[in-house]
C-alpha cells in the first residue's frame, strides 16, 4: 500500500534559525520525491491512494516548492551573496540553475498527476517512471549542494540576520497555506 511509504516529514517550528527551516523542507522535499518515485514504480496502489499522492504531489510542488525557492533566491542568497567568495557565489548560482531543471521535470509530471487524480485507472507508470526518477536525481544532487555548501554558510551569519531571514520566510507562507502544507505533509 502507498500509506507505507510516508515518512511524516516534519513541519517547520517557531525558530530563529533560517537553516532549519530549510532544512524541514528538504525533508518534506524528499518526502514528496519518494512518492512520486512510488507512485511511478509500484503497482499494489489502490485508486483512492494513488488519487491521494496525485493531489499531494500537484499541492506541494506547486505551492511549496516555489515559497521555499523565494526563501533561497530572495532571502538567502542576497545575504550571502555579500559575503560570498567566487566558490560560493558559483554555487548559489547552481542552486538557482537547479531550480530550473526542478521546474522542468515538474513540467513533466504535473500533467501526469492532474490526470490521474481525476481518473486514477490512467496512471500510466511506464510514461511517469523516468521523470520521477529524474525528479529525485535532480533533487538528491540539489539539496546536497545546499546542505554541503550554502547553508554552512548561512549558520555563520549574525544572529540578528539569521533572526530576520527566518521571520521573512515565515511571513510567505499564511495561516492557510501551513494549514494545507500540514494536511497534504501527513
Amino acid at each position: 500500500m502507498l500509506h507505507t511509504i510516508r515518512t511524516r516529514p516534519d513541519l517547520p517550528s517557531a525558530t530563529n534559525e533560517p537553516t532549519e527551516l530549510l532544512l524541514a523542507c528538504h525533508g518534506r522535499l524528499r518526502h514528496f520525491s519518494e512518492l512520486s518515485r512510488a507512485l511511478a514504480t509500484r503497482d499494489d496502489v489502490e485508486d483512492a491512494q494513488i488519487v491521494d499522492a496525485a493531489h499531494r504531489l500537484v499541492r506541494y510542488f506547486r505551492v511549496a516548492l516555489p515559497l521555499h525557492e523565494e526563501d533561497e533566491e530572495r532571502s538567502l542568497a542576497p545575504s550571502l551573496l555579500a559575503r560570498a567568495t567566487a566558490e560560493q557565489a558559483d554555487a548559489m548560482e547552481r542552486m538557482r540553475d537547479q531550480h530550473g531543471l526542478l521546474h522542468e521535470v515538474l513540467a513533466e509530471l504535473f500533467p501526469l498527476w492532474e490526470t490521474v487524480e481525476a481518473e486514477p485507472r490512467t496512471l500510466e507508470r511506464k510514461a511517469a517512471r523516468p521523470h520521477a526518477l529524474r525528479l529525485a536525481t535532480v533533487l538528491d544532487v540539489h539539496l546536497e549542494l545546499e546542505e554541503t555548501l550554502i547553508f554552512p554558510m548561512a549558520a555563520a551569519l549574525p544572529a540578528g540576520e539569521r533572526k530576520r531571514l527566518a521571520e521573512e520566510m515565515r511571513a510567505r507562507r499564511s495561516p492557510e497555506v501551513f494549514s494545507e502544507m500540514r494536511r497534504i505533509a501527513t
